[in-house]
């Protein structure tokens, strides 16, 4: 590769087929999309095993998973600018109505003038997009691969649990310690209490993460692949529907498409999570057609 292959950071620019790329490489398609990072191959044990502390019942049965194609991942969630660039460049409004948590009431309520805009927090661009329903995301991708001529689309379930994993096999990526979380994420922490307006949060992570709301992307250590942000900040959603545990899932890293399509898979947790939801294997789902302001995405590219 030549010096102006490259753009800033060294981010290798239109890289061409994913088969060419060795794992660790990042790139972007064009100058202001996102970073995506191409993982390693592999195989892993999906779910949590019986003794896992505060496992629930949908983490199971443990599987075996393989990822034996060329895949890249959004090395960050995508922000709040480069929502922006979508919206403007493709025409659309982006949706109103979000559910946010409010204080006052204690409980998460839907307030039609927010949106991705104002989700009831402040916000800059370097922060990730929320508020966005799950065919808002979809839509992105399209955009995206119009713009690019590549493939982009949502991770499959079990894809966002292997790279979030990377490789490891503790309760959480960086290990066994909870109270690590926010050298790692942004979660339940002690400026989320104070928001909040408790004394304290049961479960909750006993330091500060730097934020009570979301935060920038990649304000935290990243994982052993080099991703950020794949635990806490915002739930992520993915392709797959729901089902209540594994029995039929598939193994090859495919997107699992029976279930309830009505409700789409979200991984990784969100500011909001408590440092037990944080684990490499809790699930949670959303309905397609709801906004949260503590759901967002990354992309993913197998071309």
């Amino acid at each position: 590769m030549t010096q102006s292959q490259y753009g800033a950071g060294g981010v290798l620019l239109r890289p061409g087929s994913l088969g060419g790329l060795s794992a660790g490489t990042v790139f972007r398609d064009c100058e202001d999309c996102p970073e995506m990072l191409r993982v390693p191959t592999g195989r892993f044990q999906m779910g949590s095993p019986s003794h896992e502390a505060d496992r629930k019942t949908n983490e199971g049965p443990m599987h075996e998973v393989r990822i034996d194609y060329a895949l890249a991942v959004g090395k960050f969630e995508v922000t709040r600018g480069q929502w922006r660039q979508f919206l403007s460049e493709s025409g659309r409004s982006g949706s109103t109505g979000c559910t946010v948590f409010d204080t006052s009431q204690n409980k998460w309520v839907l307030q039609n003038d927010k949106s991705w805009r104002d989700p009831g927090f402040a916000q800059d661009d370097k922060h990730p997009v929320v508020c966005v329903k799950w065919n808002e995301v979809k839509a992105y991708a399209e955009w995206l691969g119009r713009k690019t001529g590549k493939r982009y689309r949502l991770l499959s379930e079990a894809e966002f649990e292997y790279v979030n994993r990377a490789g490891t096999s503790t309760p959480w990526f960086w290990g066994s310690d909870p109270q690590q979380a926010c050298r790692y994420a942004n979660n339940a922490d002690t400026q989320y209490a104070q928001w909040r307006g408790w004394p304290g949060v049961t479960g909750g992570a006993k330091c500060d993460d730097g934020y009570a709301n979301t935060g920038p992307v990649g304000r935290y250590q990243p994982n052993v692949f080099g991703l950020y942000d794949t635990t806490g900040n915002v739930w992520e959603w993915t392709e797959d529907c729901w089902n209540e545990g594994y029995v039929g899932a598939p193994t090859n890293g495919a997107v699992w498409a029976a279930g309830d399509c009505t409700r789409r898979v979200v991984r990784g947790g969100s500011w909001v999570t408590l440092p037990a939801n944080l684990r490499a294997a809790p699930r949670n789902w959303t309905s397609a057609t709801a906004a949260l302001n503590d759901r967002g995405f990354r992309l993913a590219r197998t071309d």
